[in-house]
């Protein structure tokens, strides 16, 4: 396997526990995590499916996006502020 789901894609519950050599119970686990948080979409037959990217969900993840990365960089600035730059030092 290569990591990789298309849109649109279908996936089975069975072909995966086979391929990742475990039982359906992981699996229907991930499931069923996945689609409470809409990164899978429900299909009939214990199987589940790769959402189709739209214009509009690529709108609201960019609008997220935006905002933890602003969020990201207050905090930063706040820890700055504080005398913690050892937390932004490479090395």
């Amino acid at each position: 396997m290569s990591g990789e789901f298309s849109p649109g894609q279908p996936m089975r519950l069975k072909e995966l526990a086979v391929a990742f050599g475990t039982s359906h119970m992981p699996i229907r686990d991930s499931f069923n995590r996945l689609r409470g948080i809409d990164i899978l979409e429900r299909e009939p037959h214990l199987s589940a499916r790769v959402p189709m990217v739209t214009a509009e969900g690529l709108r609201d993840l960019l609008k997220v996006r935006v905002l933890d990365e602003r969020q990201a960089v207050v905090w930063g600035d706040e820890d700055m502020c504080r005398g913690e730059p050892e937390l932004y030092q490479s090395g």
